[in-house]
């Protein structure tokens, strides 16, 4: 993919986009619940290492273990401590102060709100699992989702008693980790569960790129966006989904087909964004699979993903099928007795707010609007992500499509903007890795001088 080059500066060199990503970030997570001291020192000696050995100059990391690899390892280090200070401890501290208080005490309540009520029901889903019933069937009642309302909303009754949205898969990730805290007497947390994968997609990040700068904007732009670190720290499931799809691109960047199909079907059970990546990585497949042989293929990784999402959900889907259907396909589409409010950055809002829909609680055919924004949006994106044949383009234009879906459906809130942000963040980062490794994209122009050699570290 060509670019104009504005991203980068003479002789090829690329702004140090970490560097303007960290000025954003950290003033933004000493505001929210970061711990400021591990913020703001980092940060002073990054800038340091910056003015002592910049690093923008460098394709990828010498093979050499000398000057540049140090200096790449200490921001590295020292971004990791910041990603302590503004995610990890908080996370933590949410969690103990959740978990430190007994049902009696007047902090009880306090402690419940700062954790998302959507993992509070995961969590009570694992229970019902444990003992042998459904989630999908079973009622939420008399549990501390009683402490939770839609604000300035008034329900006749809370759905969140009767319908349990989330995909079987989530339940089948997390079920491991939460007999294993039964077993030692310990309560659970479904953050634990989110945490460690906010981890792990931290750790894995840098491998999506070659340039040492763009790993670390990856970094600092994504890992660090509060958009991610607030919905970890308060337990909201989007890197549940962003994990495995930066595992999906890794794989497919290394034409791992078979294990990228195993990965993409196991997303597809945890979060229902993820479906919107199928005709973005079915094109991928077809690019990238030999000609003779290009359909067929193609058709043997999406069996494969097929039943492995069907290995997970169909279990569950059998066994209450009317259930499991009212819950994770009525309930979000407005098809319910009681129905999840319209809400968030939607059109919706503004048809309740004209008076083409009398209350959120109505039923409106959001279905209709989808159809008709997405089949020629997708067409679009489809023909994008041809022309530009790149690993990021796939993450861009899922990503726009999940936005562009998202403007029309009956709710789009804060997280799931986030999500679309940081999925389109994640593609342009990407495709700049491939402009810096396009050699005759950077290449001086006639009355420019020569860039000098940058040689190997000693």
């Amino acid at each position: 993919m060509r670019y104009s080059g504005e991203m980068w500066a003479g002789n090829g060199r690329l702004l140090p986009l970490d560097i303007l990503f960290l000025l954003v970030v950290v003033p933004a997570h000493m505001e929210l619940k970061g711990i400021s001291f591990l913020l703001v020192v980092p940060l002073f000696f990054y800038l340091l290492l910056e003015i002592w050995h910049p690093l923008t100059l460098y394709r990828s990391l010498p093979t050499q273990f000398g000057k540049t690899r140090i200096v790449f390892l200490c921001r590295f280090f020292l971004m990791l401590v910041i990603v302590t200070g503004a995610a990890i401890i908080p996370t933590f501290t949410n969690i103990y102060s959740r978990l430190a208080v007994e049902p009696d005490s007047p902090d009880y309540l306090d402690a419940y709100a700062n954790i998302h009520d959507g993992a509070v029901q995961v969590e009570l889903a694992l229970d019902f699992l444990k003992d042998g019933k459904n989630p999908y069937v079973e009622r939420y009642d008399d549990t501390p989702l009683q402490y939770y309302s839609f604000s300035g909303i008034e329900l006749p009754s809370n759905p969140f008693f009767e319908h349990f949205v989330y995909l079987p898969g989530l339940l089948i990730l997390s079920y491991p980790a939460h007999q294993i805290f039964a077993w030692l007497d310990i309560l659970y947390d479904q953050r634990w569960i989110y945490l460690l994968a906010y981890i792990l997609f931290v750790l894995l990040l840098p491998q999506l790129v070659e340039p040492p700068i763009l790993k670390l904007a990856l970094l600092s732009g994504v890992a660090l966006n509060p958009l991610l670190t607030g919905p970890v720290i308060i337990g909201m499931n989007d890197v549940i989904a962003l994990l495995p799809l930066v595992l999906v691109g890794l794989a497919l960047s290394q034409k791992q087909f078979l294990f990228s199909a195993v990965l993409f079907g196991l997303v597809c059970t945890l979060k229902q964004s993820a479906w919107f990546f199928a005709p973005f990585y079915t094109l991928w497949l077809f690019s990238m699979l030999p000609h003779d042989k290009r359909i067929g293929q193609v058709v043997k990784y999406l069996f494969i993903a097929g039943c492995v999402a069907a290995l997970i959900v169909v279990p569950f889907a059998l066994w209450s099928l009317p259930d499991f259907i009212d819950d994770v396909f009525a309930y979000p589409g407005g098809a319910v007795t009681v129905n999840y409010p319209i809400r968030g950055y939607t059109v919706g809002v503004l048809l309740v707010g004209a008076g083409f829909i009398e209350s959120p609680l109505d039923p409106f055919p959001f279905w209709i609007l989808q159809i008709i924004v997405a089949l020629p949006l997708m067409m679009w994106l489809l023909r994008y992500q041809w022309q530009q044949n790149n690993l990021g383009t796939l993450f861009i234009a899922a990503g726009v499509l999940v936005f562009g879906v998202g403007l029309v459906s009956r709710f789009f809130q804060s997280n799931y903007v986030g999500f679309v942000v940081l999925l389109i963040s994640l593609g342009f980062l990407m495709n700049l890795a491939d402009f810096g490794n396009d050699q005759t994209a950077i290449l001086p122009q006639p009355d420019q001088k020569e860039p000098p050699l940058r040689r190997e570290d000693r």
